[in-house]
């Protein structure tokens, strides 16, 4: 739904329970391009997909509000989405990604100029929200795990990027991502 924040009434409404029954979970805006990036709440709910461990987002174009485009990412190897943060200067929006079927978590990189998948980077646990620093190029994901042990996991690569996860004893751990910046 489309809300005035200075009337704080509805203004549009984008009906689309046909489509993703079970609803969209979490959500981005690219305000310079006129986009909004939902992920679709659970696995295998996109109408017409017969793959139940695939993570769809769909991109909504804001002058009129409708459904722009559908992104699955990898049939059989993404479950559902829960955290987002974008960077639109950037060029790339991150998602969360829960593990399913016992496959891993993730968080994937999706670059907003051609609305692909541009990269992932594994978790040991399911991320469950996010925030994003874009002036000093950090992201940063809450997760949650059933059954945690103690350690430090080590640095990983991911396209440019250095990404770091770290992990305590509990139910919660973290994942940071530092933004490397373009040779000159």
């Amino acid at each position: 739904m489309r809300l005035d924040l200075s009337s704080f009434n509805v203004i549009a409404r984008l009906v689309a329970t046909a489509v993703w029954p079970t609803g969209l979970s979490s959500a981005v805006i690219d305000t310079v391009n006129g986009y909004a990036y939902f992920a679709v709440a659970s696995v295998g709910q996109l109408q017409g997909q017969t793959d139940q461990n695939s993570g769809h987002i769909v991109r909504i174009r804001l002058f009129d509000f409708t459904v722009d485009s559908t992104l699955t990412l990898g049939p059989g190897q993404y479950g559902a989405l829960h955290a987002a943060v974008i960077d639109p200067a950037g060029g790339f929006a991150y998602f969360g990604v829960s593990s399913s079927n016992g496959g891993s978590s993730v968080i994937v990189r999706i670059r907003l100029s051609d609305f692909s998948l541009a990269g992932s980077m594994p978790l040991n646990d399911n991320p469950t929200s996010a925030v994003i620093d874009p002036v000093v190029g950090y992201a940063y994901f809450a997760t949650r795990t059933k059954n945690p042990s103690p350690g430090l996991h080590p640095r990983a690569r991911l396209h440019k990027s250095d990404s770091q996860t770290s992990r305590r004893q509990g139910n919660c751990s973290s994942a940071l991502m530092k933004e490397q910046s373009q040779p000159q």
